[in-house]
C-alpha cells in the first residue's frame, strides 16, 4: 500500500487579537507564520498531519472534538477570509486538491478537484 504525501497551507489573513491567536495555535501544535502586513498570518500543517480536530484543553475546546476552520473564524477580522488549502497524493494513483474559505461569521465556500466530475 503506498503511501499518502500532502501539502496544507492558509492564505495570509488578519486576525483580531495576535496574541491569543499565536498562543492558541501553539497549544495546538500548528505552525503561525507572519505576513508582511503588521497583524496577518497564515498556517501550515506538516505532510504527516492535518489540521487539529481534538484535545482535551478545555480553554480550547469545552468538547474535546473540535472545528478547527470554526475555531480559525472566531479570530478574523470582520470582513476578512481564511482559505485552507491542501494538495496531496498516493503516487499518482490519487491526486487530492481542495480548499475551504471560511469567514469571521464561520460561512463556507467549498472547491475541491473531483467536482470536475
Amino acid at each position: 500500500m503506498a503511501s499518502y504525501y500532502s501539502a496544507k497551507r492558509t492564505n495570509y489573513f488578519p486576525v483580531k487579537n495576535s496574541e491569543a491567536f499565536k498562543e492558541r495555535m501553539e497549544k495546538l501544535g500548528v505552525e503561525v507564520c507572519e505576513g508582511e502586513e503588521e497583524g496577518t498570518y497564515c498556517l501550515l500543517a506538516d505532510d504527516a498531519g492535518s489540521w487539529p480536530s481534538y484535545t482535551e484543553d478545555k480553554e480550547i475546546s469545552e468538547d474535546e472534538e473540535f472545528d478547527f476552520m470554526d475555531l480559525v473564524a472566531e479570530h478574523l477580522v470582520d470582513g476578512h477570509v481564511a482559505v485552507f488549502m491542501e494538495t496531496g497524493a498516493e503516487l499518482l494513483r490519487y491526486l487530492v486538491g481542495y480548499a475551504v474559505a471560511i469567514n469571521s461569521k464561520k460561512e463556507r465556500a467549498e472547491v475541491s478537484l473531483h467536482d470536475i466530475y
